[in-house]
């Protein structure tokens, strides 16, 4: 009769390549990523693509949250018709729903003495 062995596959990486690709690691960035990227069976001019790659992601990313618009204030959930307010939201209430617009004091507090009631979620 066969006794059968289990086998662990250990589950353990290469020493160091925990952080080849991550630019924010302790490697140094770019410069540890390239450093150890031909470990990991890359090409030089792979890594080179790909370090300008990540670099221009890198940018467009702090673009990206530079140009980002702040959050409305208030938001007014209309009705299916959009011709009046249905909910009155404050700007992060995670209650508000697909007809939900920003807007400002002025017109929330027109669409409470109209009829809009306050959201029972955030209380605004």
């Amino acid at each position: 009769m066969r006794s059968w062995v289990s086998v662990s596959w250990s589950t353990r990486r290469t020493p160091g390549m925990e952080h080849a690709f991550d630019l924010q690691g302790k490697t140094g960035g770019v410069a540890g990523a390239r450093a150890q990227i031909p470990q990991a069976g890359r090409q030089p001019a792979d890594t080179d693509r790909w370090t300008v790659d990540e670099g221009r992601r890198g940018e467009e990313r702090q673009q990206d949250e530079v140009a980002r618009p702040a959050a409305p204030e208030w938001l007014l959930e209309l009705g299916l018709n959009s011709d009046h307010a249905v909910y009155i939201h404050r700007g992060g209430c995670w209650n508000a729903g697909k007809r939900s617009r920003g807007t400002d004091e002025t017109t929330v507090r027109q669409a409470l003495v109209g009829g809009g009631a306050p959201c029972s979620r955030c209380q605004p």
